[in-house]
C-alpha cells in the first residue's frame, strides 16, 4: 500500500508537471475584454450576450486559444467576435485559433494586421462575413469552416499575399470566398490587392458563387474542389493576370468559370463539369492561356470566348 501511494503521488506530480507549459504565462478569457499586451490568451469558458466586440486585439504578438469555446453574439449591424485593429496603426504577428463565432455581423474582422493567421475557426451564421480581412496582407488562414454567412470569406482593399488553405467554405448565402480590391473611386479603379492564394479549399453549397475575384490581379487559385454553388464556380470580375490551375469545378446552373474583363489570366489542370451553360465562358478578356483543362460534360460546350475575347498568342 505504501508503494502504490508513493508511485500514485508520483504519477500526479508528472502530471501536473506536464500541464504546467501548457499554462505558463497565459491569460485566462472569461468574458468581454481588450488585449493591448502581447501574449497567449486561453478561453476558459463561452462567451454569450452580444457585446461588441466580444474580444478586441489592439496589441501585436498576440495568440487567442478560444479552447474550443463559442463566441456568441447578436447579429447587431457592425458588431465582431473578435477584432483585430489599433487605429492607424499595423499590427503583426496575431494569431487566432480553435474558436467558434456565431451571429455577429463579422466573425473575425483583421484591419490592419500582417503576418497573422487564422487557424481551426469555426464562424457561422453571421451577417456580412464568416472570417474578414481589410488592410491586411501576408496572413495565413488555415483549416477553417465558414458556412450560412452571407460571405465565407470577404478580403477586401488593400490585402495582398495572404492564403486561405485547406478550409471549408459552405452554404453561404452569396460568395464562398469573396476577394476584391478597393475597386471604383472618383479617381478611376483601383488594383491594391495581389498575390492572395487561394488553395486546396471545398467550396460547396453558396448561393451565387464559388470563388469570385473582383478588381483585383496576379493572385493564384489552385487544387480547389468547387461543387454545387447556385450561379458560377469560379468568376473573375475585371481581374487580369491571376492564375487558375488544377481546379475541380461541378454542377453550377450556369458556367463553371468566367472571365469578364480580365486579360491575361493562365487557366491550366482545371476539370470543368456538369454546368448549366460553358465550362468557361470569357467576355472581352484578351491573351488568354489555356493550358490542358478537361472540360467536358457540359450543358452548352467546352468555352466560348466573346466580345473580343482572345486567346495568347
Amino acid at each position: 500500500m505504501k508503494h502504490s501511494l508513493i508511485l500514485r503521488s508520483g504519477l500526479i506530480a508528472l502530471v501536473l508537471i506536464a500541464a504546467i507549459p501548457a499554462v505558463l504565462g497565459a491569460t485566462t478569457i472569461t468574458g468581454p475584454t481588450v488585449i493591448s499586451s502581447p501574449g497567449t490568451y486561453v478561453l476558459a469558458k463561452d462567451i454569450t450576450g452580444g457585446k461588441s466586440p466580444a474580444i478586441w486585439v489592439q496589441s501585436s504578438g498576440v495568440t487567442i486559444d478560444g479552447n474550443g469555446h463559442t463566441i456568441r453574439g447578436s447579429d447587431a449591424g457592425g458588431s465582431f467576435g473578435i477584432l483585430v485593429q489599433k487605429g492607424g496603426k499595423t499590427l503583426t504577428g496575431v494569431t487566432v485559433k480553435n474558436v467558434r463565432l456565431q451571429d455577429w455581423y463579422d466573425g473575425i474582422y483583421f484591419r490592419g494586421v500582417n503576418g497573422g493567421r487564422i487557424e481551426s475557426v469555426t464562424s457561422t451564421s453571421n451577417v456580412r462575413a464568416g472570417i474578414s480581412l481589410r488592410e491586411s496582407n501576408n496572413n495565413v488562414i488555415t483549416g477553417c469552416t465558414v458556412s450560412g454567412n452571407s460571405q465565407g470569406f470577404y478580403i477586401w482593399s488593400k490585402c495582398s499575399g495572404n492564403v486561405v488553405e485547406s478550409c471549408t467554405i459552405s452554404d453561404n448565402k452569396e460568395m464562398g470566398v469573396w476577394l476584391a480590391s478597393t475597386g471604383r473611386t472618383a479617381s478611376g479603379i483601383v488594383y491594391d490587392s495581389t498575390r492572395n492564394r487561394i488553395v486546396g479549399n471545398t467550396v460547396t453549397g453558396n448561393g451565387r458563387m464559388g470563388l469570385y475575384v473582383d478588381f483585383t490581379t496576379g493572385n493564384t487559385l489552385t487544387g480547389n474542389t468547387v461543387t454545387d454553388n447556385e450561379n458560377h464556380g469560379i468568376f473573375l470580375d475585371y481581374s487580369s493576370a491571376n492564375t487558375i490551375s488544377n481546379n475541380k469545378v461541378t454542377t453550377h446552373t450556369q458556367s463553371g468559370m468566367v472571365l469578364f474583363d480580365s486579360d491575361r489570366c493562365s487557366l491550366s489542370g482545371n476539370t470543368v463539369s456538369k454546368s448549366g451553360d460553358y465550362a468557361l465562358w470569357a467576355i472581352q478578356s484578351q491573351g488568354i492561356s489555356l493550358g490542358s483543362n478537361q472540360f467536358g460534360g457540359n450543358a452548352k460546350g467546352t468555352q466560348t470566348l466573346s466580345d473580343g475575347s482572345t486567346r495568347a498568342a
